[in-house]
């Protein structure tokens, strides 16, 4: 009976711990998107989506690459977007290249869909 005390009250702390672990991530999670939308706000949806840019596009590449060569993310944008992709992967939250820099306002919607679209091709 003391055994199945002592077993119920470890699976108690480790839930707690967990959750607490959980609560902490999702915290860590909102405050690196916050920075990303803070440090680029006046930038966002500043470059116009540009049909010539897919002649630029050639497949195979990878998107980050793609990005930088039609001028829709900065080198140094792309780098962030990485490393911040990284990190998350370390946390076990793995987050699309392409859903960071839209959610961090590097690039719309559009212009990414434009980029996968010629990517596939």
């Amino acid at each position: 009976m003391m055994a199945q005390s002592s077993n119920y009250n470890l699976l108690q702390e480790n839930q707690a711990r967990y959750n607490e672990f959980e609560d902490f991530e999702s915290e860590i999670k909102a405050v690196i998107l916050q920075k990303l939308l803070e440090a680029d706000k006046q930038r966002r949806f500043s470059r116009p989506v540009c049909r010539q840019a897919t002649k630029l596009l050639k497949t195979g590449k990878p998107l980050g690459k793609l990005l930088t060569e039609t001028g829709y993310v900065a080198a140094q944008e792309l780098e962030t977007a990485l490393n911040l992709q990284a990190m998350l992967d370390r946390l076990d939250n793995h987050l699309p290249l392409g859903k960071l820099l839209v959610e961090g306002g590097y690039v719309t919607a559009e212009q990414l869909a434009e980029v996968l679209q010629a990517q596939r091709r």
